[in-house]
């Protein structure tokens, strides 16, 4: 873990400085502390390669994509992009939540958007979830492991599609102050028999995205906005009247 310390610190420089102010000595010092199974490579904004190890060696790259994805979003979306969550009711009384892929969409804020919501309206009937703005996604490599990172990516999805859970006095209960553990996922919860864990909640038969309304749904309830129906998934109409629009804070 140490040796993989110094090379990131060792890489930050580069992208921190222009090679050409670098000494002779940091490239010494890269080189030194690469093996054969790491990988490096770097190059100047022109696309002249100044540094190379192992560049064509195939190796799993791991939460190094997580570099690489951030670089391009950054890139394609601008920095000052933000993402949104929307609001609409339509003409049966329904409450409609479109997603438009809210990698933070937490508990922490859920609170506020519900009060938001709650000035616009004081009922609804069915909740109606719209995920239909990603499509499909399909991820090569992800399993069914309770790891985090394997949560399935949707449109509309909470607390990075996981639920946190621990057992007090032989009962459980939320693992997270700001997070109520709902009903919905409590069979899950049991049938993992573990006395404290995060879970990664599952696409099959909507799992994640219902989870994701019956949250929602909680905290609509506690800023007064009563249901009188169920929840399920669907689409936005064009006819469909937005009364709310939450723009993440990050």
């Amino acid at each position: 873990m140490m040796k993989k310390i110094r090379i990131l610190s060792l890489l930050l420089l580069f992208f921190l400085f222009p090679a050409t102010l670098l000494p002779a000595a940091s490239f010494d010092r890269l080189e030194k502390a690469t093996g054969p199974r790491d990988a490096v490579l770097i190059a100047d904004p022109s696309g002249n390669i100044i540094f190379s190890r192992n560049a064509d060696k195939p190796m799993i790259p791991a939460s190094t994509l997580k570099v690489l994805t951030a670089l391009v979003a950054r890139h394609y979306l601008k920095p000052d992009f933000r993402f949104v969550t929307e609001f609409y009711t339509d003409d049966a009384g329904n409450l409609k939540i479109k997603g438009y892929g809210d990698p933070l969409l937490i508990s922490e804020h859920i609170p506020d958007i519900a009060r938001a919501v709650a000035g616009k309206i004081d009922q609804y009937n069915d909740l109606v979830i719209d995920v239909s703005y990603f499509g499909d996604v399909v991820i090569p490599g992800v399993t069914a492991s309770l790891n985090p990172y394997d949560a399935p990516n949707s449109a509309f999805a909470v607390n990075f599609n996981t639920v946190t859970f621990k057992r007090k006095n032989g009962t459980y209960v939320s693992a997270e102050p700001q997070t109520p553990l709902l009903p919905f996922v409590m069979d899950r919860v049991r049938k993992s028999g573990l006395r404290k864990e995060r879970i990664v909640l599952s696409a099959e038969n909507d799992e994640s995205v219902l989870y994701a309304g019956h949250l929602f749904r909680h905290f609509l309830s506690e800023a007064g906005v009563r249901s009188g129906g169920g929840l399920r998934t669907g689409t936005v109409r064009s006819d469909d009247q937005l009364i709310h629009r939450h723009v993440s804070p990050y």
